[in-house]
């Protein structure tokens, strides 16, 4: 059995813990366009800094995501 990532801090809390971690970038931005589309809102794929992975988030675009993708 995997052992589960449990993050050091409430930041890695609020932009890792209980997402969904993508290994592939680019599917993580389809699945964010999907999703901005469908909730007509701002979603976003961005590489987490936690566990190396890609996660999609609410889009708040803070520049900072952007560039470390």
């Amino acid at each position: 059995m995997a052992k589960q990532y449990l993050p050091p801090d409430w930041l890695a809390q609020t932009q890792c813990y209980g997402k969904h971690r993508f290994e592939d970038g680019g599917l993580a931005k389809q699945v964010a366009r999907k999703s901005a589309k469908r909730k007509d809102s701002k979603s976003s794929a961005y590489r987490c800094i936690h566990c190396g992975g890609w996660h999609v988030g609410n889009g708040n675009g803070k520049l900072s995501n952007k560039r470390k993708q």
